[in-house]
């Protein structure tokens, strides 16, 4: 499925998500709902597509970091694989809370079912394979 990758600027508190999250908007309005906080995505970034956000959750040091690597629909079901970075032993990291994120935009087109339903599950898997989390959505 193709996608493509969104460096949004955040104003305000960083998100804080404690845990894996996955996020799925179909607006502007429900984003800033969601995180009650403007970011620098254009509207125009929703017209046609639904943008997908997986939250990693707490990290304890700097250094860590998520990257969507792909997704891919079978029938009502999303599987979005991620990837983790983490530093190595010994590395010098910066000694604060980190909330690593990835965002990306799907085209709508790409998730419509061919039943007609608009339900999906979203799930997301690590490079091991093992489910993460997991969010259920409607879309229209």
């Amino acid at each position: 499925m193709k996608t493509r990758h969104l460096n949004p600027r955040w104003q305000g508190e960083p998100m804080t998500f404690l845990e894996p999250t996955c996020l799925v908007f179909d607006s502007a309005e429900e984003m800033l709902r969601a995180y009650a906080a403007p970011s620098c995505i254009p509207r125009r970034v929703f017209q046609g597509h639904v943008v997908l956000a997986f939250h990693r959750g707490l990290c304890r040091t700097g250094g860590h970091f998520v990257r969507i690597l792909s997704l891919a629909r079978e029938g009502g079901e999303v599987t979005v694989r991620v990837q983790y970075s983490d530093p190595k032993p010994g590395d010098f990291v910066t000694l604060v809370f980190t909330y690593p994120f990835d965002m990306v935009q799907i085209p709508r087109s790409s998730l419509r079912r061919d039943d007609g339903r608009k339900d999906l599950l979203f799930r997301v898997v690590d490079s091991g394979g093992r489910e993460v989390c997991r969010r259920e959505v409607s879309i229209d």
